[in-house]
């Protein structure tokens, strides 16, 4: 370092009256007009159409595709509570009848007991298609209501054999 400086001090006036050449400015304003573009902040690209209607292509679909395999229709889980509730009823109202002709034949006390347990099924029935009328697209809700009818049926069927039973002992018994 010490020798470009003596260098530049012995000839100090060669320095002073001498100019760059051209080519040197040529190449400091290369070398400027380089670095200046760098810093320069870049154009912000513009998305084309063609880009942005893909993109809302791709979401309308996602939607519908998303809307058909996880949102439950309605009127499918509707219709296909209507068909298990008519079914079960349809079936309960056998029981229903088989109970209460097996029952009138029976003493009072055991008439009311039986009415009594008929009727608590019948409000717990109500109460569950209420209930699944309020969210008729839930299938746990469908399930439930399937599980209370097969329940109630087993109860039913219980009962009925029951109240046969009492009806052919208190034949025995009265003969």
């Amino acid at each position: 370092m010490a020798r470009i400086e003596d260098y530049i001090n012995r000839h100090r006036e060669e320095f002073d009256s001498e100019s760059p050449s051209d080519e040197h400015f040529k190449s400091f304003e290369q070398k400027l007009r380089f670095a200046g573009s760098s810093l320069q902040p870049k154009k912000q690209r513009r998305l084309p159409f063609a880009q942005v209607a893909a993109v809302a292509v791709l979401l309308v679909a996602s939607a519908l595709l998303y809307d058909q395999l996880f949102v439950a229709n309605t009127n499918e889980y509707s219709n296909e509570i209507k068909v298990i509730r008519s079914s079960y009823n349809e079936v309960l109202d056998a029981k229903y009848n088989q109970i209460n002709i097996a029952v009138d034949k029976l003493p009072e006390s055991v008439r009311k007991d039986y009415e009594k347990q008929v009727e608590s099924i019948k409000k717990q029935t109500s109460i569950m298609e209420k209930a699944s009328e309020m969210s008729a697209n839930n299938p746990e809700m469908r399930q439930a209501l399937m599980m209370h009818y097969r329940k109630t049926d087993r109860i039913l069927t219980r009962m009925a054999i029951k109240a046969e039973k009492n009806e052919q002992q208190n034949a025995q018994n009265s003969k």
